[in-house]
């Protein structure tokens, strides 16, 4: 169970304040979106055509899909340049692809919002791994780092901090903590994996757990390699939308009395995403923290607590080893 004041925070915040879009053009700036298609990446899409975003990546799953998200888009703003990559975040050679595309191609990347992820109680395996863990966390942070010199370019060429922002939740305060706590050292990935002692039930819960370690950790990485460089600063922060009335929570919605809750107390999805529009805006201040309503916020009890910094360590370690195997030398970017 989470502690009173995880909880406290959460319902002073779902109940009493309103996320507010951030005061800010994104004129002249290039910004990538994963799971633009619907949801809070399609809603945060619309934002950034209000604010005059000028290029505008949808990275989707269904390039269908992603096509008709761009049409409903471009009925808003005939200056914004948009378009669809096709990116499947189960499939690591996918999001390589993406990657390449993404250095390769783009002149300039102003903010990465990785987005995508997925909520099931159902087991599958994608690379080896329980699938949440792929898409959710693997995959996110593959992503991140084969994106990070890109965005440290663009930030050295404009003199402006770019952003790498990847999307949390409140729900980790209601994790299990004591799923990645037992596993010894370099098997927590496979632990997790194994069929016979996967929990599904609460995996996204967990999953937004292990992100929000890996946000804080890699966070501290790359201020200490500015700090070596001097090279200008990418700014890294981890949001929290809020509950909010999506289509995540489709195959578990947690029962009756959830979803008699969400009614009541749950954001719009236009609503929670001005967490990720403004998390793509913020100033250094949010560097490595969890934002929930726009702000700088404590993350749960147990993440501050000495037992969460040495499992956040543990965790970081293995992330590195799995990233390593996949792409040789790819945490070499915050060297």
């Amino acid at each position: 169970m989470p502690a009173a004041p995880d909880i406290l925070q959460f319902l002073r915040g779902q109940l009493f304040q309103t996320p507010q879009l951030p005061n800010k053009s994104f004129a002249g700036k290039t910004v990538v979106i994963t799971g633009a298609n619907t949801g809070l990446g399609f809603e945060c899409a619309k934002h950034l055509i209000q604010l005059n975003v000028s290029n505008l990546i949808l990275g989707c799953r269904s390039v269908d899909k992603g096509e008709a998200a761009k049409e409903k888009l471009l009925t808003r703003s005939k200056s914004t340049s948009v378009q669809v990559w096709k990116v499947d975040m189960a499939d690591y050679g996918s999001v390589k692809s993406f990657a390449n595309k993404l250095n390769k191609d783009l002149p300039r990347l102003d903010a990465l919002l990785v987005n995508a992820g997925i909520s099931t109680n159902e087991y599958h395996v994608a690379e080896r791994l329980e699938q949440t863990l792929t898409v959710n966390v693997v995959s996110s942070f593959l992503l991140c780092f084969l994106a990070l010199s890109k965005l440290s370019q663009t930030a050295a060429e404009t003199g402006e901090a770019s952003h790498l922002t990847i999307v949390g939740s409140l729900v980790h305060c209601f994790a299990d903590h004591q799923q990645i706590v037992r596993p010894p050292a370099g098997k927590i990935f496979a632990t997790l994996s194994d069929k016979s002692q996967a929990d599904m039930a609460a995996r996204y819960f967990l999953s937004k757990l292990i992100v929000l370690l890996c946000v804080q950790e890699m966070s501290k990485q790359m201020s200490r390699s500015k700090e070596k460089s001097g090279k200008d600063a990418v700014i890294f922060n981890c949001p929290n939308p809020g509950w909010c009335k999506t289509e995540l929570f489709r195959q578990d919605d947690g029962g009756a009395f959830a979803r008699n809750l969400l009614r009541l107390i749950g954001r719009t999805p236009e609503a929670g995403a001005r967490t990720l529009t403004s998390a793509i805006a913020a100033d250094v201040s949010t560097h490595g923290h969890y934002l929930s309503e726009c702000q700088v916020k404590p993350a749960s009890v147990w993440v501050r607590s000495q037992e969460g910094q040495a499992v956040q360590s543990k965790v970081w370690k293995e992330l590195i080893d799995q990233l390593n195997t996949i792409e040789p030398g790819v945490s070499e970017a915050l060297v």
